[in-house]
């Protein structure tokens, strides 16, 4: 378990991805993040993150999304900078899916959201290799995160569970956040174009 309270410092040396970094900082709502302008030897117990350019900007958007959702709020599950690498390794495009509804609608929401997105992702040649799950806003209980997790396992990824959890928030409803990391089908001869942003 941890409070999301650990600073985490993202840094690029390329032009265009830290002026990605800066914009996702400057809209961040929930602190404990900051836009790092240079490279940092000693993190002064902070958590100091150097992104580098993917295969195209969305890919980029969302990985710099992902950092920021890890160590933050309340959190079951202890995600670090290893469990990341292994999300990123071996894939070649990430995307975000958010996925909202009243709090009896979620669980299937997520199985048909997943359902319709891995599928999507298959007619263009890709296949969803991993995932990382967040469930943010008030917190409830290890039964339906259990349910939530069990829903993703169903279909066969690499699964990385997080929550963040902000304790007296009344404002926001619980949603689920889902960084996917993309690969492509193994088919002789075949070549995968970037495909767009998809929403469901």
């Amino acid at each position: 378990m941890n409070d999301g309270k650990l600073i985490k410092k993202i840094y690029s040396p390329d032009s265009s991805v830290a002026q990605l970094i800066g914009d996702a900082v400057q809209v961040w709502p929930h602190g404990y993040c900051e836009h790092a302008t240079a490279y940092q030897s000693e993190s002064d117990g902070c958590w100091f993150i150097e992104i580098s350019p993917q295969r195209d900007s969305e890919s980029t958007r969302s990985v710099i999304d992902a950092y920021m959702h890890v160590g933050c709020g309340f959190s079951y599950f202890c995600v670090d900078g290893q469990d990341i690498e292994s999300w990123l390794s071996n894939a070649s495009q990430f995307r975000v899916v958010t996925i909202q509804g009243g709090h009896k609608e979620l669980a299937f929401n997520l199985w048909e959201v997943l359902r319709n997105t891995i599928n999507a992702y298959k007619s263009h040649g890709l296949y969803v290799k991993g995932v990382i799950l967040t469930v943010i806003g008030k917190e409830i209980s290890l039964d339906e995160i259990d349910n939530y997790v069990s829903i993703v396992q169903g279909f066969g990824v690499d699964l990385i569970p997080n929550t963040s959890f902000f304790f007296g928030d009344q404002q926001h409803d619980t949603q689920l956040k889902l960084h996917l990391a993309l690969q492509p089908l193994e088919k002789p001869n075949s070549a995968v174009n970037d495909v767009d942003f998809l929403v469901f």
